[in-house]
């Protein structure tokens, strides 16, 4: 009888410890960045530096491992390479238009912004991304970037 109530609390230990042990990731977060690709975001918020112009800035995923980005002036697009919860999208290449003032500096702005590792955070249809005092809150869009 004892050794049946030892094995019976050594069973529920072991479900304890794997649920505390479990993925973490959906409750606050999620950290696949697969979930995103073939999905679009458009910024509805930004604290720290501003979007010269106001954007929006919109960022996009068309396959795994690329990404196409405009904050209101020329589109990037290129490589991105996530590690965790961060990932680099420097070196893209772009459009070359003249945007005329405020828009004249948003490409400096993104390039600024992409130009070292960006923190990332996806929680239900909200990807936040963040740089340096830069974080940028963006909605899952259905519109092509």
């Amino acid at each position: 009888m004892v050794s049946r109530a030892v094995a019976f609390a050594c069973v529920v230990a072991a479900v304890s410890i794997a649920t505390a042990c479990g993925d973490s990731g959906s409750s606050s977060g999620q950290l696949d960045p697969n979930v995103m690709v073939g999905k679009n975001y458009s910024s509805t918020s930004v604290t720290g530096t501003q979007i010269p112009g106001g954007g929006p800035l919109e960022v996009s995923f068309p396959e795994a491992g690329r990404i196409s980005t405009t904050a209101g002036c020329n589109r990037h697009n290129g490589a991105v390479t996530f590690t965790d919860d961060t990932f680099r999208a420097n070196k893209l290449a772009s459009t070359m238009m003249a945007c005329p003032p405020p828009r004249d500096g948003a490409d400096n702005w993104l390039n600024d912004f992409l130009s070292d590792s960006v923190t990332w955070k996806l929680d239900g249809a909200t990807l936040t991304l963040s740089h340096g005092a830069t974080k940028v809150v963006l909605a899952e869009t259905s519109d092509q970037t």
